[in-house]
């Protein structure tokens, strides 16, 4: 709304105002930087969380870099400028080392770190560097407490490479349905269960009934989503092709 942008004016122009000042802090330039990105302004906004890495090189400062030059380079994709973006997410993957450096086990920073690496979900806006995001996530998932977001990108990393790791990623999968058992966990949970049963499936497991259960399992939590209920409907069709050639 113009309320909203007008407050945010104001205060990019404290921020600019306190610096201007002499109150240079890495606080300030933070502050400043968050308010830019809020009013679109990426780029401003980068050279402000650059200032706040040279007065505090802490994991964090180094995190809200790599954050913004991931989505800067995300974006530069998107708009057709493929080489300069790639670039930009290389420099994201840098700082996000920065940060692991002084912070090795932030889970998060590992998961986001993996998925510019490799994006299973959008290869483009990845560099393609499949062994690095696993070895990256193999690490996030073999932190204590396990977390099972890091499981079940890991798990999608071994079920999509060529050739499948079947055997590791079901291993995975187990794992994530027995961590969070009890737990509100639902979208690790339908994400695990889901897997499970494609890999009954595409195993080509004569025992293709076990496939039927993992796809109701991952409806039950996301009724709506297309993929559970594509599943859903081959895990009975394969079970009915098993019995009709018995």
């Amino acid at each position: 709304s113009s309320d909203s942008r007008s407050y945010l004016l104001t205060a990019a122009q404290a921020f600019a105002d306190a610096l201007r000042l002499g109150e240079v802090s890495a606080d300030v330039h933070e502050g400043a930087a968050l308010t830019l990105q809020s009013l679109g302004r990426p780029q401003e906004a980068i050279v402000h969380l650059q200032a706040a890495v040279r007065l505090d090189g802490s994991s964090g400062r180094y995190l809200a870099l790599a954050r913004a030059l991931s989505q800067i380079g995300r974006e530069q994709i998107r708009g057709g400028q493929t080489a300069i973006g790639r670039q930009t997410l290389r420099s994201a993957i840098a700082h996000f080392e920065s940060a692991l450096e002084r912070e090795p086990e932030n889970v998060k920073a590992l998961i986001d770190l993996a998925s510019l690496q490799w994006n299973s979900d959008q290869p483009d806006l990845g560099l393609g560097d499949r062994e690095a995001a696993t070895q990256t996530l193999s690490k996030a998932a073999g932190l204590t407490p396990a977390s099972p977001e890091a499981l079940v990108r890991l798990g999608r990393l071994l079920f999509s490479q060529s050739p499948p790791d079947y055997a590791a990623a079901k291993s995975v999968f187990v794992d994530v349905l027995r961590l969070t058992r009890g737990t509100d966990a639902t979208a690790e949970r339908g994400e695990a269960s889901y897997y499970l049963s494609r890999i009954v499936i595409e195993n080509n497991d004569v025992d293709a009934a076990q496939a039927i259960p993992g796809a109701d399992l991952a409806l039950s939590y996301e009724p709506a989503n297309p993929r559970y209920r594509q599943q859903a409907c081959l895990a009975r069709i394969r079970f009915a092709d098993i019995k009709t050639e018995a």
